[in-house]
Order: structure tokens, then sequence, then C-alpha cells
């Protein structure tokens, strides 16, 4: 996220019901970053959410290109996992170079809207990471589910338009 002079790298995960954690990036992300983020972050939600659904809610855990994400290391430690553990989880194929699948892009840009609207530029990255996680914690299934919702629409017009842009 940009924001008066200033930026910061998140990661972050939502799913209709609700938002996960949000991390701040120091740096670059690398590899070994992502897979702390993967262990301490996304495996305790996806665990306590998929083990509170009924069984036969099957659950897609989205992520984009980036290489952290698709590093060896990585991709072993989610298919490990989903084998692992006893409720139905899978991770889906990531074409490349197909941001516009990504549900969480238009949220980073519904985000960077919310935080034009504070009255002044935050001081520091501090201010812009707090600013950012307050709007982020008040993000419900009201304004989550429409982006869930959509990913049948996203993918169809990716398929459609033969891999390029599309707007949704």
């Amino acid at each position: 996220m940009k924001f008066g002079g200033g930026k910061i790298q998140v990661w972050g995960c939502f799913y209709a019901g609700g938002v996960g954690h949000l991390k701040l990036i120091d740096g670059t992300e690398k590899k070994e970053d992502y897979k702390q983020i993967l262990i301490h972050h996304m495996m305790p939600l996806i665990e306590e959410k998929a083990l509170s659904e009924p069984s036969h809610i099957a659950w897609i855990f989205q992520q984009d290109g980036a290489k952290p994400h698709t590093a060896n290391q990585n991709k072993n430690y989610l298919q490990r996992k989903a084998k692992e553990s006893g409720y139905s989880w899978t991770v889906m194929d990531w074409p490349a170079q197909s941001a516009d699948l990504s549900p969480i892009e238009n949220l980073w840009h519904y985000l960077k809207n919310q935080l034009r609207k504070y009255p002044r530029l935050p001081t520091s990255k501090d201010d812009l990471y707090v600013r950012l996680k307050t709007e982020w914690e008040k993000l419900g299934p009201d304004a989550l589910q429409p982006y869930v919702k959509s990913m049948r629409q996203r993918c169809e017009a990716v398929i459609e338009a033969g891999g390029g842009s599309i707007t949704c």
C-alpha cells in the first residue's frame, strides 16, 4: 500500500464470513517469510474455520503466482497440510499473470479508498498500518461475500478473454 509518501507491504486473507490476520511484512517478502505466514497465520485460520463448518464444505485457498508463493518448500508444505488435515481444502491452481482473478486486489482498492477518507495523511508507516488494520477489522460478511461470489464470474471472464485482462 502506497500512501502519502510512504508504503507498506502486508499479507492478508479473507473468506466470505470475515477477515483473517493482516501481517505487516518487513521489506520484500521471501519464501521463508511466506512459509512462516502460512504456518502462523493461514493454517490456524483454515483449521479454525474448516472445523466449524459442515464436513461437506470444501475450502479453496487462493494465492497468486508470486515467487514466495510458488517456491517448492511452500507448495510442498501446503500439499502436505491439505493431506494431513482431515477436512476438505485445496490450493487453487493459479494461471500465470492472472491478477484479475484475485478478489483481494479489489479489496485492496476498496481499502485504499477508505484510507483516503481520513482527514489527514498518515504521519508514519506505523500510522498507515494502524489505519489499514482498523479498516481491515471493520470488514464483515456483507462487504466480503460479493468478492467471494464473484469468483465464478472472474474465472469465466478470464477464460473467455483467453487469459487476458478483465474488469469485474
